[in-house]
Formats: C-alpha cells, structure tokens, sequence
C-alpha cells in the first residue's frame, strides 16, 4: 500500500481526492469530506524519526527550551563552557589585582578576605605607606612563610569557579540563551542531535514536533504515521 492510499483509507476518501503536493505532503481536495484542504505528511516509521531529528536541527536555537529539555545536556563539547568560565575567572582575578580598594591594598585581597581565603585577622596585615592594609610578607617571622597577594591566586579562582554548578550554567547566568544560540548557530557548539531527537520523542512523542496543527499522531495502516500541518 501507498502513503496516499493509506491516507485516504483512514480519512475515508477516495485516493483520487487527495493531491500530492511534494515528498510526503498530501492534501484532501474532497469538498465533502470533513478533512477538504486540509494536510497531512505521511512518513514511515524511520522517516519519522529522522524528521524530527531534521527539525531539531533546523531550529537547533530554539529546540531545548522549546522542548523544556536541557539543551547543555546535549551539547558534545561542553568542556568549552568551563574553559571559557576558567579563563573568565582568571583575566578578573589578574584585573582586581590592580584596582585600588578603600580598605586593603587591592581588591583582590579585600574580595579575598571576603571570601575567607585570606583570614580577616590583625596578624595578618600591616598598614602600608598609602595607609591601606597590606599582607604581611612574613607571618611568622621565617624565610619559608613569606606571602604575597599573588599566592592566594589560584584558591581565588577557583573559588569562582565553584559558584556554579559547571561553566554551562556560569555562561547562561552571565550571558543568557540569545548568545548561546549564537555559539550553535555559528557551529561552535556540537549537538547530539540523535540523542536529542530521541528524547524529544520519548518525552513528547513525534507529533509534537511534525504536526504543526495539533500535535497529534495518526497511525495508519502499513506502518504509515500520519500528521496534519493545517
């Protein structure tokens, strides 16, 4: 049996009603029959699923939210999203070093002590010729305890790096879906797009992405799945 025969057997018209539009895309042209002008693409079951997988792609932007799934969990390079956040985290360390603060001799050694890498003790600093406080270079008075601000770099970092769960959900906080769309967009992102087409299915089955109209899924006969686009 035909896709068009299939169709018109289920809709209940005659095969000479239904117009082939394209691949696929049919149309009933039965002025008596409840379904006149409406249309239908008929796919196998395989052709089904890589439609989907097709869409997905095509709306590759919009699909995980559009889908309430996590777009980071399909993202086969997600590693660029901590690296980003890593050196983020480390041009800010590197900048702060050099801004004065009200307090301490940088703000890197105030948002240090604020972040208790640095004790907030007396011992610790001494008043500087600018009249801010300085870490002391030598704790306890030995060759070997000598400190310096650059020492507490690394701790400060990742510091900041443990403030979110990982570097996807940094880059959504800091920068929002407009400009991770862009990054899939441009191809600088990898999407497991079979993982995600499965998923899509599992959770929402193939109408909700094939039919346009209401979502719904027609199983016809000869393995034929039907979904209505008007």
């Amino acid at each position: 049996m035909e896709k068009i025969e299939a169709l018109a057997e289920y809709l209940d018209v005659n095969v000479d009603d239904i117009e082939e539009l394209y691949d696929n895309t049919f149309v009933v042209n039965d002025e008596d029959s409840e379904f006149y002008e409406q249309g239908f693409v008929v796919y196998t079951d395989y052709e089904a699923d890589e439609a989907v997988k097709e869409n997905l792609e095509r709306i590759a932007d919009e699909a995980g939210w559009v889908f309430n799934l996590p777009i980071g969990d399909y993202i086969g390079n997600s590693s660029w999203f901590d690296e980003a956040q890593h050196e983020s985290n480390e041009t800010y360390a590197y900048d702060i070093m050099h801004e004065s603060d009200d307090v301490y001799e940088s703000r890197f050694v105030a948002e240090c002590v604020e972040r208790g890498i640095i004790p907030d003790d007396d011992d610790w600093f001494e008043e500087d010729e600018d009249g801010k406080l300085a870490i002391v270079k030598s704790i306890d008075g030995t060759s070997d305890a000598i400190y310096d601000a650059e020492d507490f770099f690394d701790e400060f970092v990742e510091s900041l790096d443990s403030m979110y769960e990982d570097g996807f959900e940094w880059f959504i906080d800091g920068f929002g879906e407009s400009d991770l769309r862009y990054l899939i967009s441009e191809g600088r992102l990898n999407i497991d797009f079979d993982k995600l087409a499965e998923d899509v299915i599992r959770y929402y089955g193939r109408g909700e992405e094939l039919s346009s109209y209401d979502g719904d899924e027609h199983e016809l006969d000869d393995d034929y799945y039907a979904y209505r686009v008007n």
